[in-house]
């Protein structure tokens, strides 16, 4: 699917219209937005982590 193609699906009425056949369109869309937001989930918990270990690590000699 190219930017042309989304364009299209998005700037239309085909997504109004009930005889169009949209899920061949739209599961790839679905598809990396559902990957992008697993990515957004593991990096915000990878940098969480990271905080509460800057802030709680011994500073010092034990």
């Amino acid at each position: 699917m190219t930017l042309d193609d989304l364009k299209r699906l998005f700037t239309r009425q085909t997504l109004f219209r009930l005889d169009a056949i949209l899920a061949p369109k739209l599961v790839p869309i679905l598809y990396a937005l559902g990957l992008a937001g697993i990515l957004l989930w593991v990096v915000r918990l990878y940098l969480l982590q990271f905080q509460f270990w800057l802030w709680h690590r011994p500073m010092g000699p034990a």
